[in-house]
């Protein structure tokens, strides 16, 4: 079961994106200014990957990179943006689950 997590310190520092199997096994690591939106490394954090499930925060909230996720099966825990007018459902007990990796 492949997961996709995110995190970053602050805006300035490099963000680091990361698809992990389990909790601990890292299968891709990219690394992207932190001034760069996340939804950039989105597709390629999951190419050539079936994962299960996508963990990630607001920068990943893009319709282009909900319909592309979708489009493949796979699962989205992403918290909307809150400027979205659509406010995606998403479960916050697993969200809270993206610090352990």
């Amino acid at each position: 079961m492949h997961r996709v997590f995110t995190r970053r310190a602050d805006q300035q520092s490099p963000e680091a994106h990361h698809a992990v199997y389990g909790l601990n096994f890292i299968r891709r690591q990219l690394t992207s200014p932190g001034q760069q939106g996340d939804c950039t490394k989105a597709e390629a954090l999951t190419a050539g990957l079936q994962p299960f499930s996508v963990v990630g925060d607001k920068g990943y909230d893009s319709d282009k990179v909900r319909q592309h996720w979708r489009g493949h099966g796979i699962g989205m825990c992403i918290p909307p943006k809150r400027n979205r007018i659509v406010q995606h459902w998403y479960d916050k007990g697993f969200y809270r689950t993206r610090h352990l990796v």
